[in-house]
């Protein structure tokens, strides 16, 4: 479904919000049918997040309009999405 503002609120309280909630190794973005800047503030809050906790988080199948936001953004790099391994795969 849609991750736009709406949703991220609600992603942010349940994934980052909740105490003693651990987030998982990898999260599955394939079923994202929309997305706006703050789906990549979240993602980033949640690698930020993994990062302080000495994990890695992976964002598998994003959708092409996440992974444009990204790149046009500069933080695909952050993400784990290199552009051009992006570009080759039809991603």
């Amino acid at each position: 479904g849609p991750l736009t503002s709406a949703e991220v609120c609600h992603w942010h309280s349940r994934l980052i919000g909740s105490t003693g909630h651990a987030l998982p190794d990898v999260i599955d973005l394939s079923k994202v049918t929309r997305c706006d800047s703050s789906a990549l503030a979240l993602l980033l809050e949640l690698q930020s997040k993994a990062a302080n906790e000495g994990r890695r988080l992976a964002f598998t199948s994003p959708p092409q309009a996440l992974t444009t936001l990204a790149i046009l953004g500069g933080v695909d790099g952050l993400l784990g999405w290199q552009s051009t391994e992006l570009e080759s795969s039809g991603a």
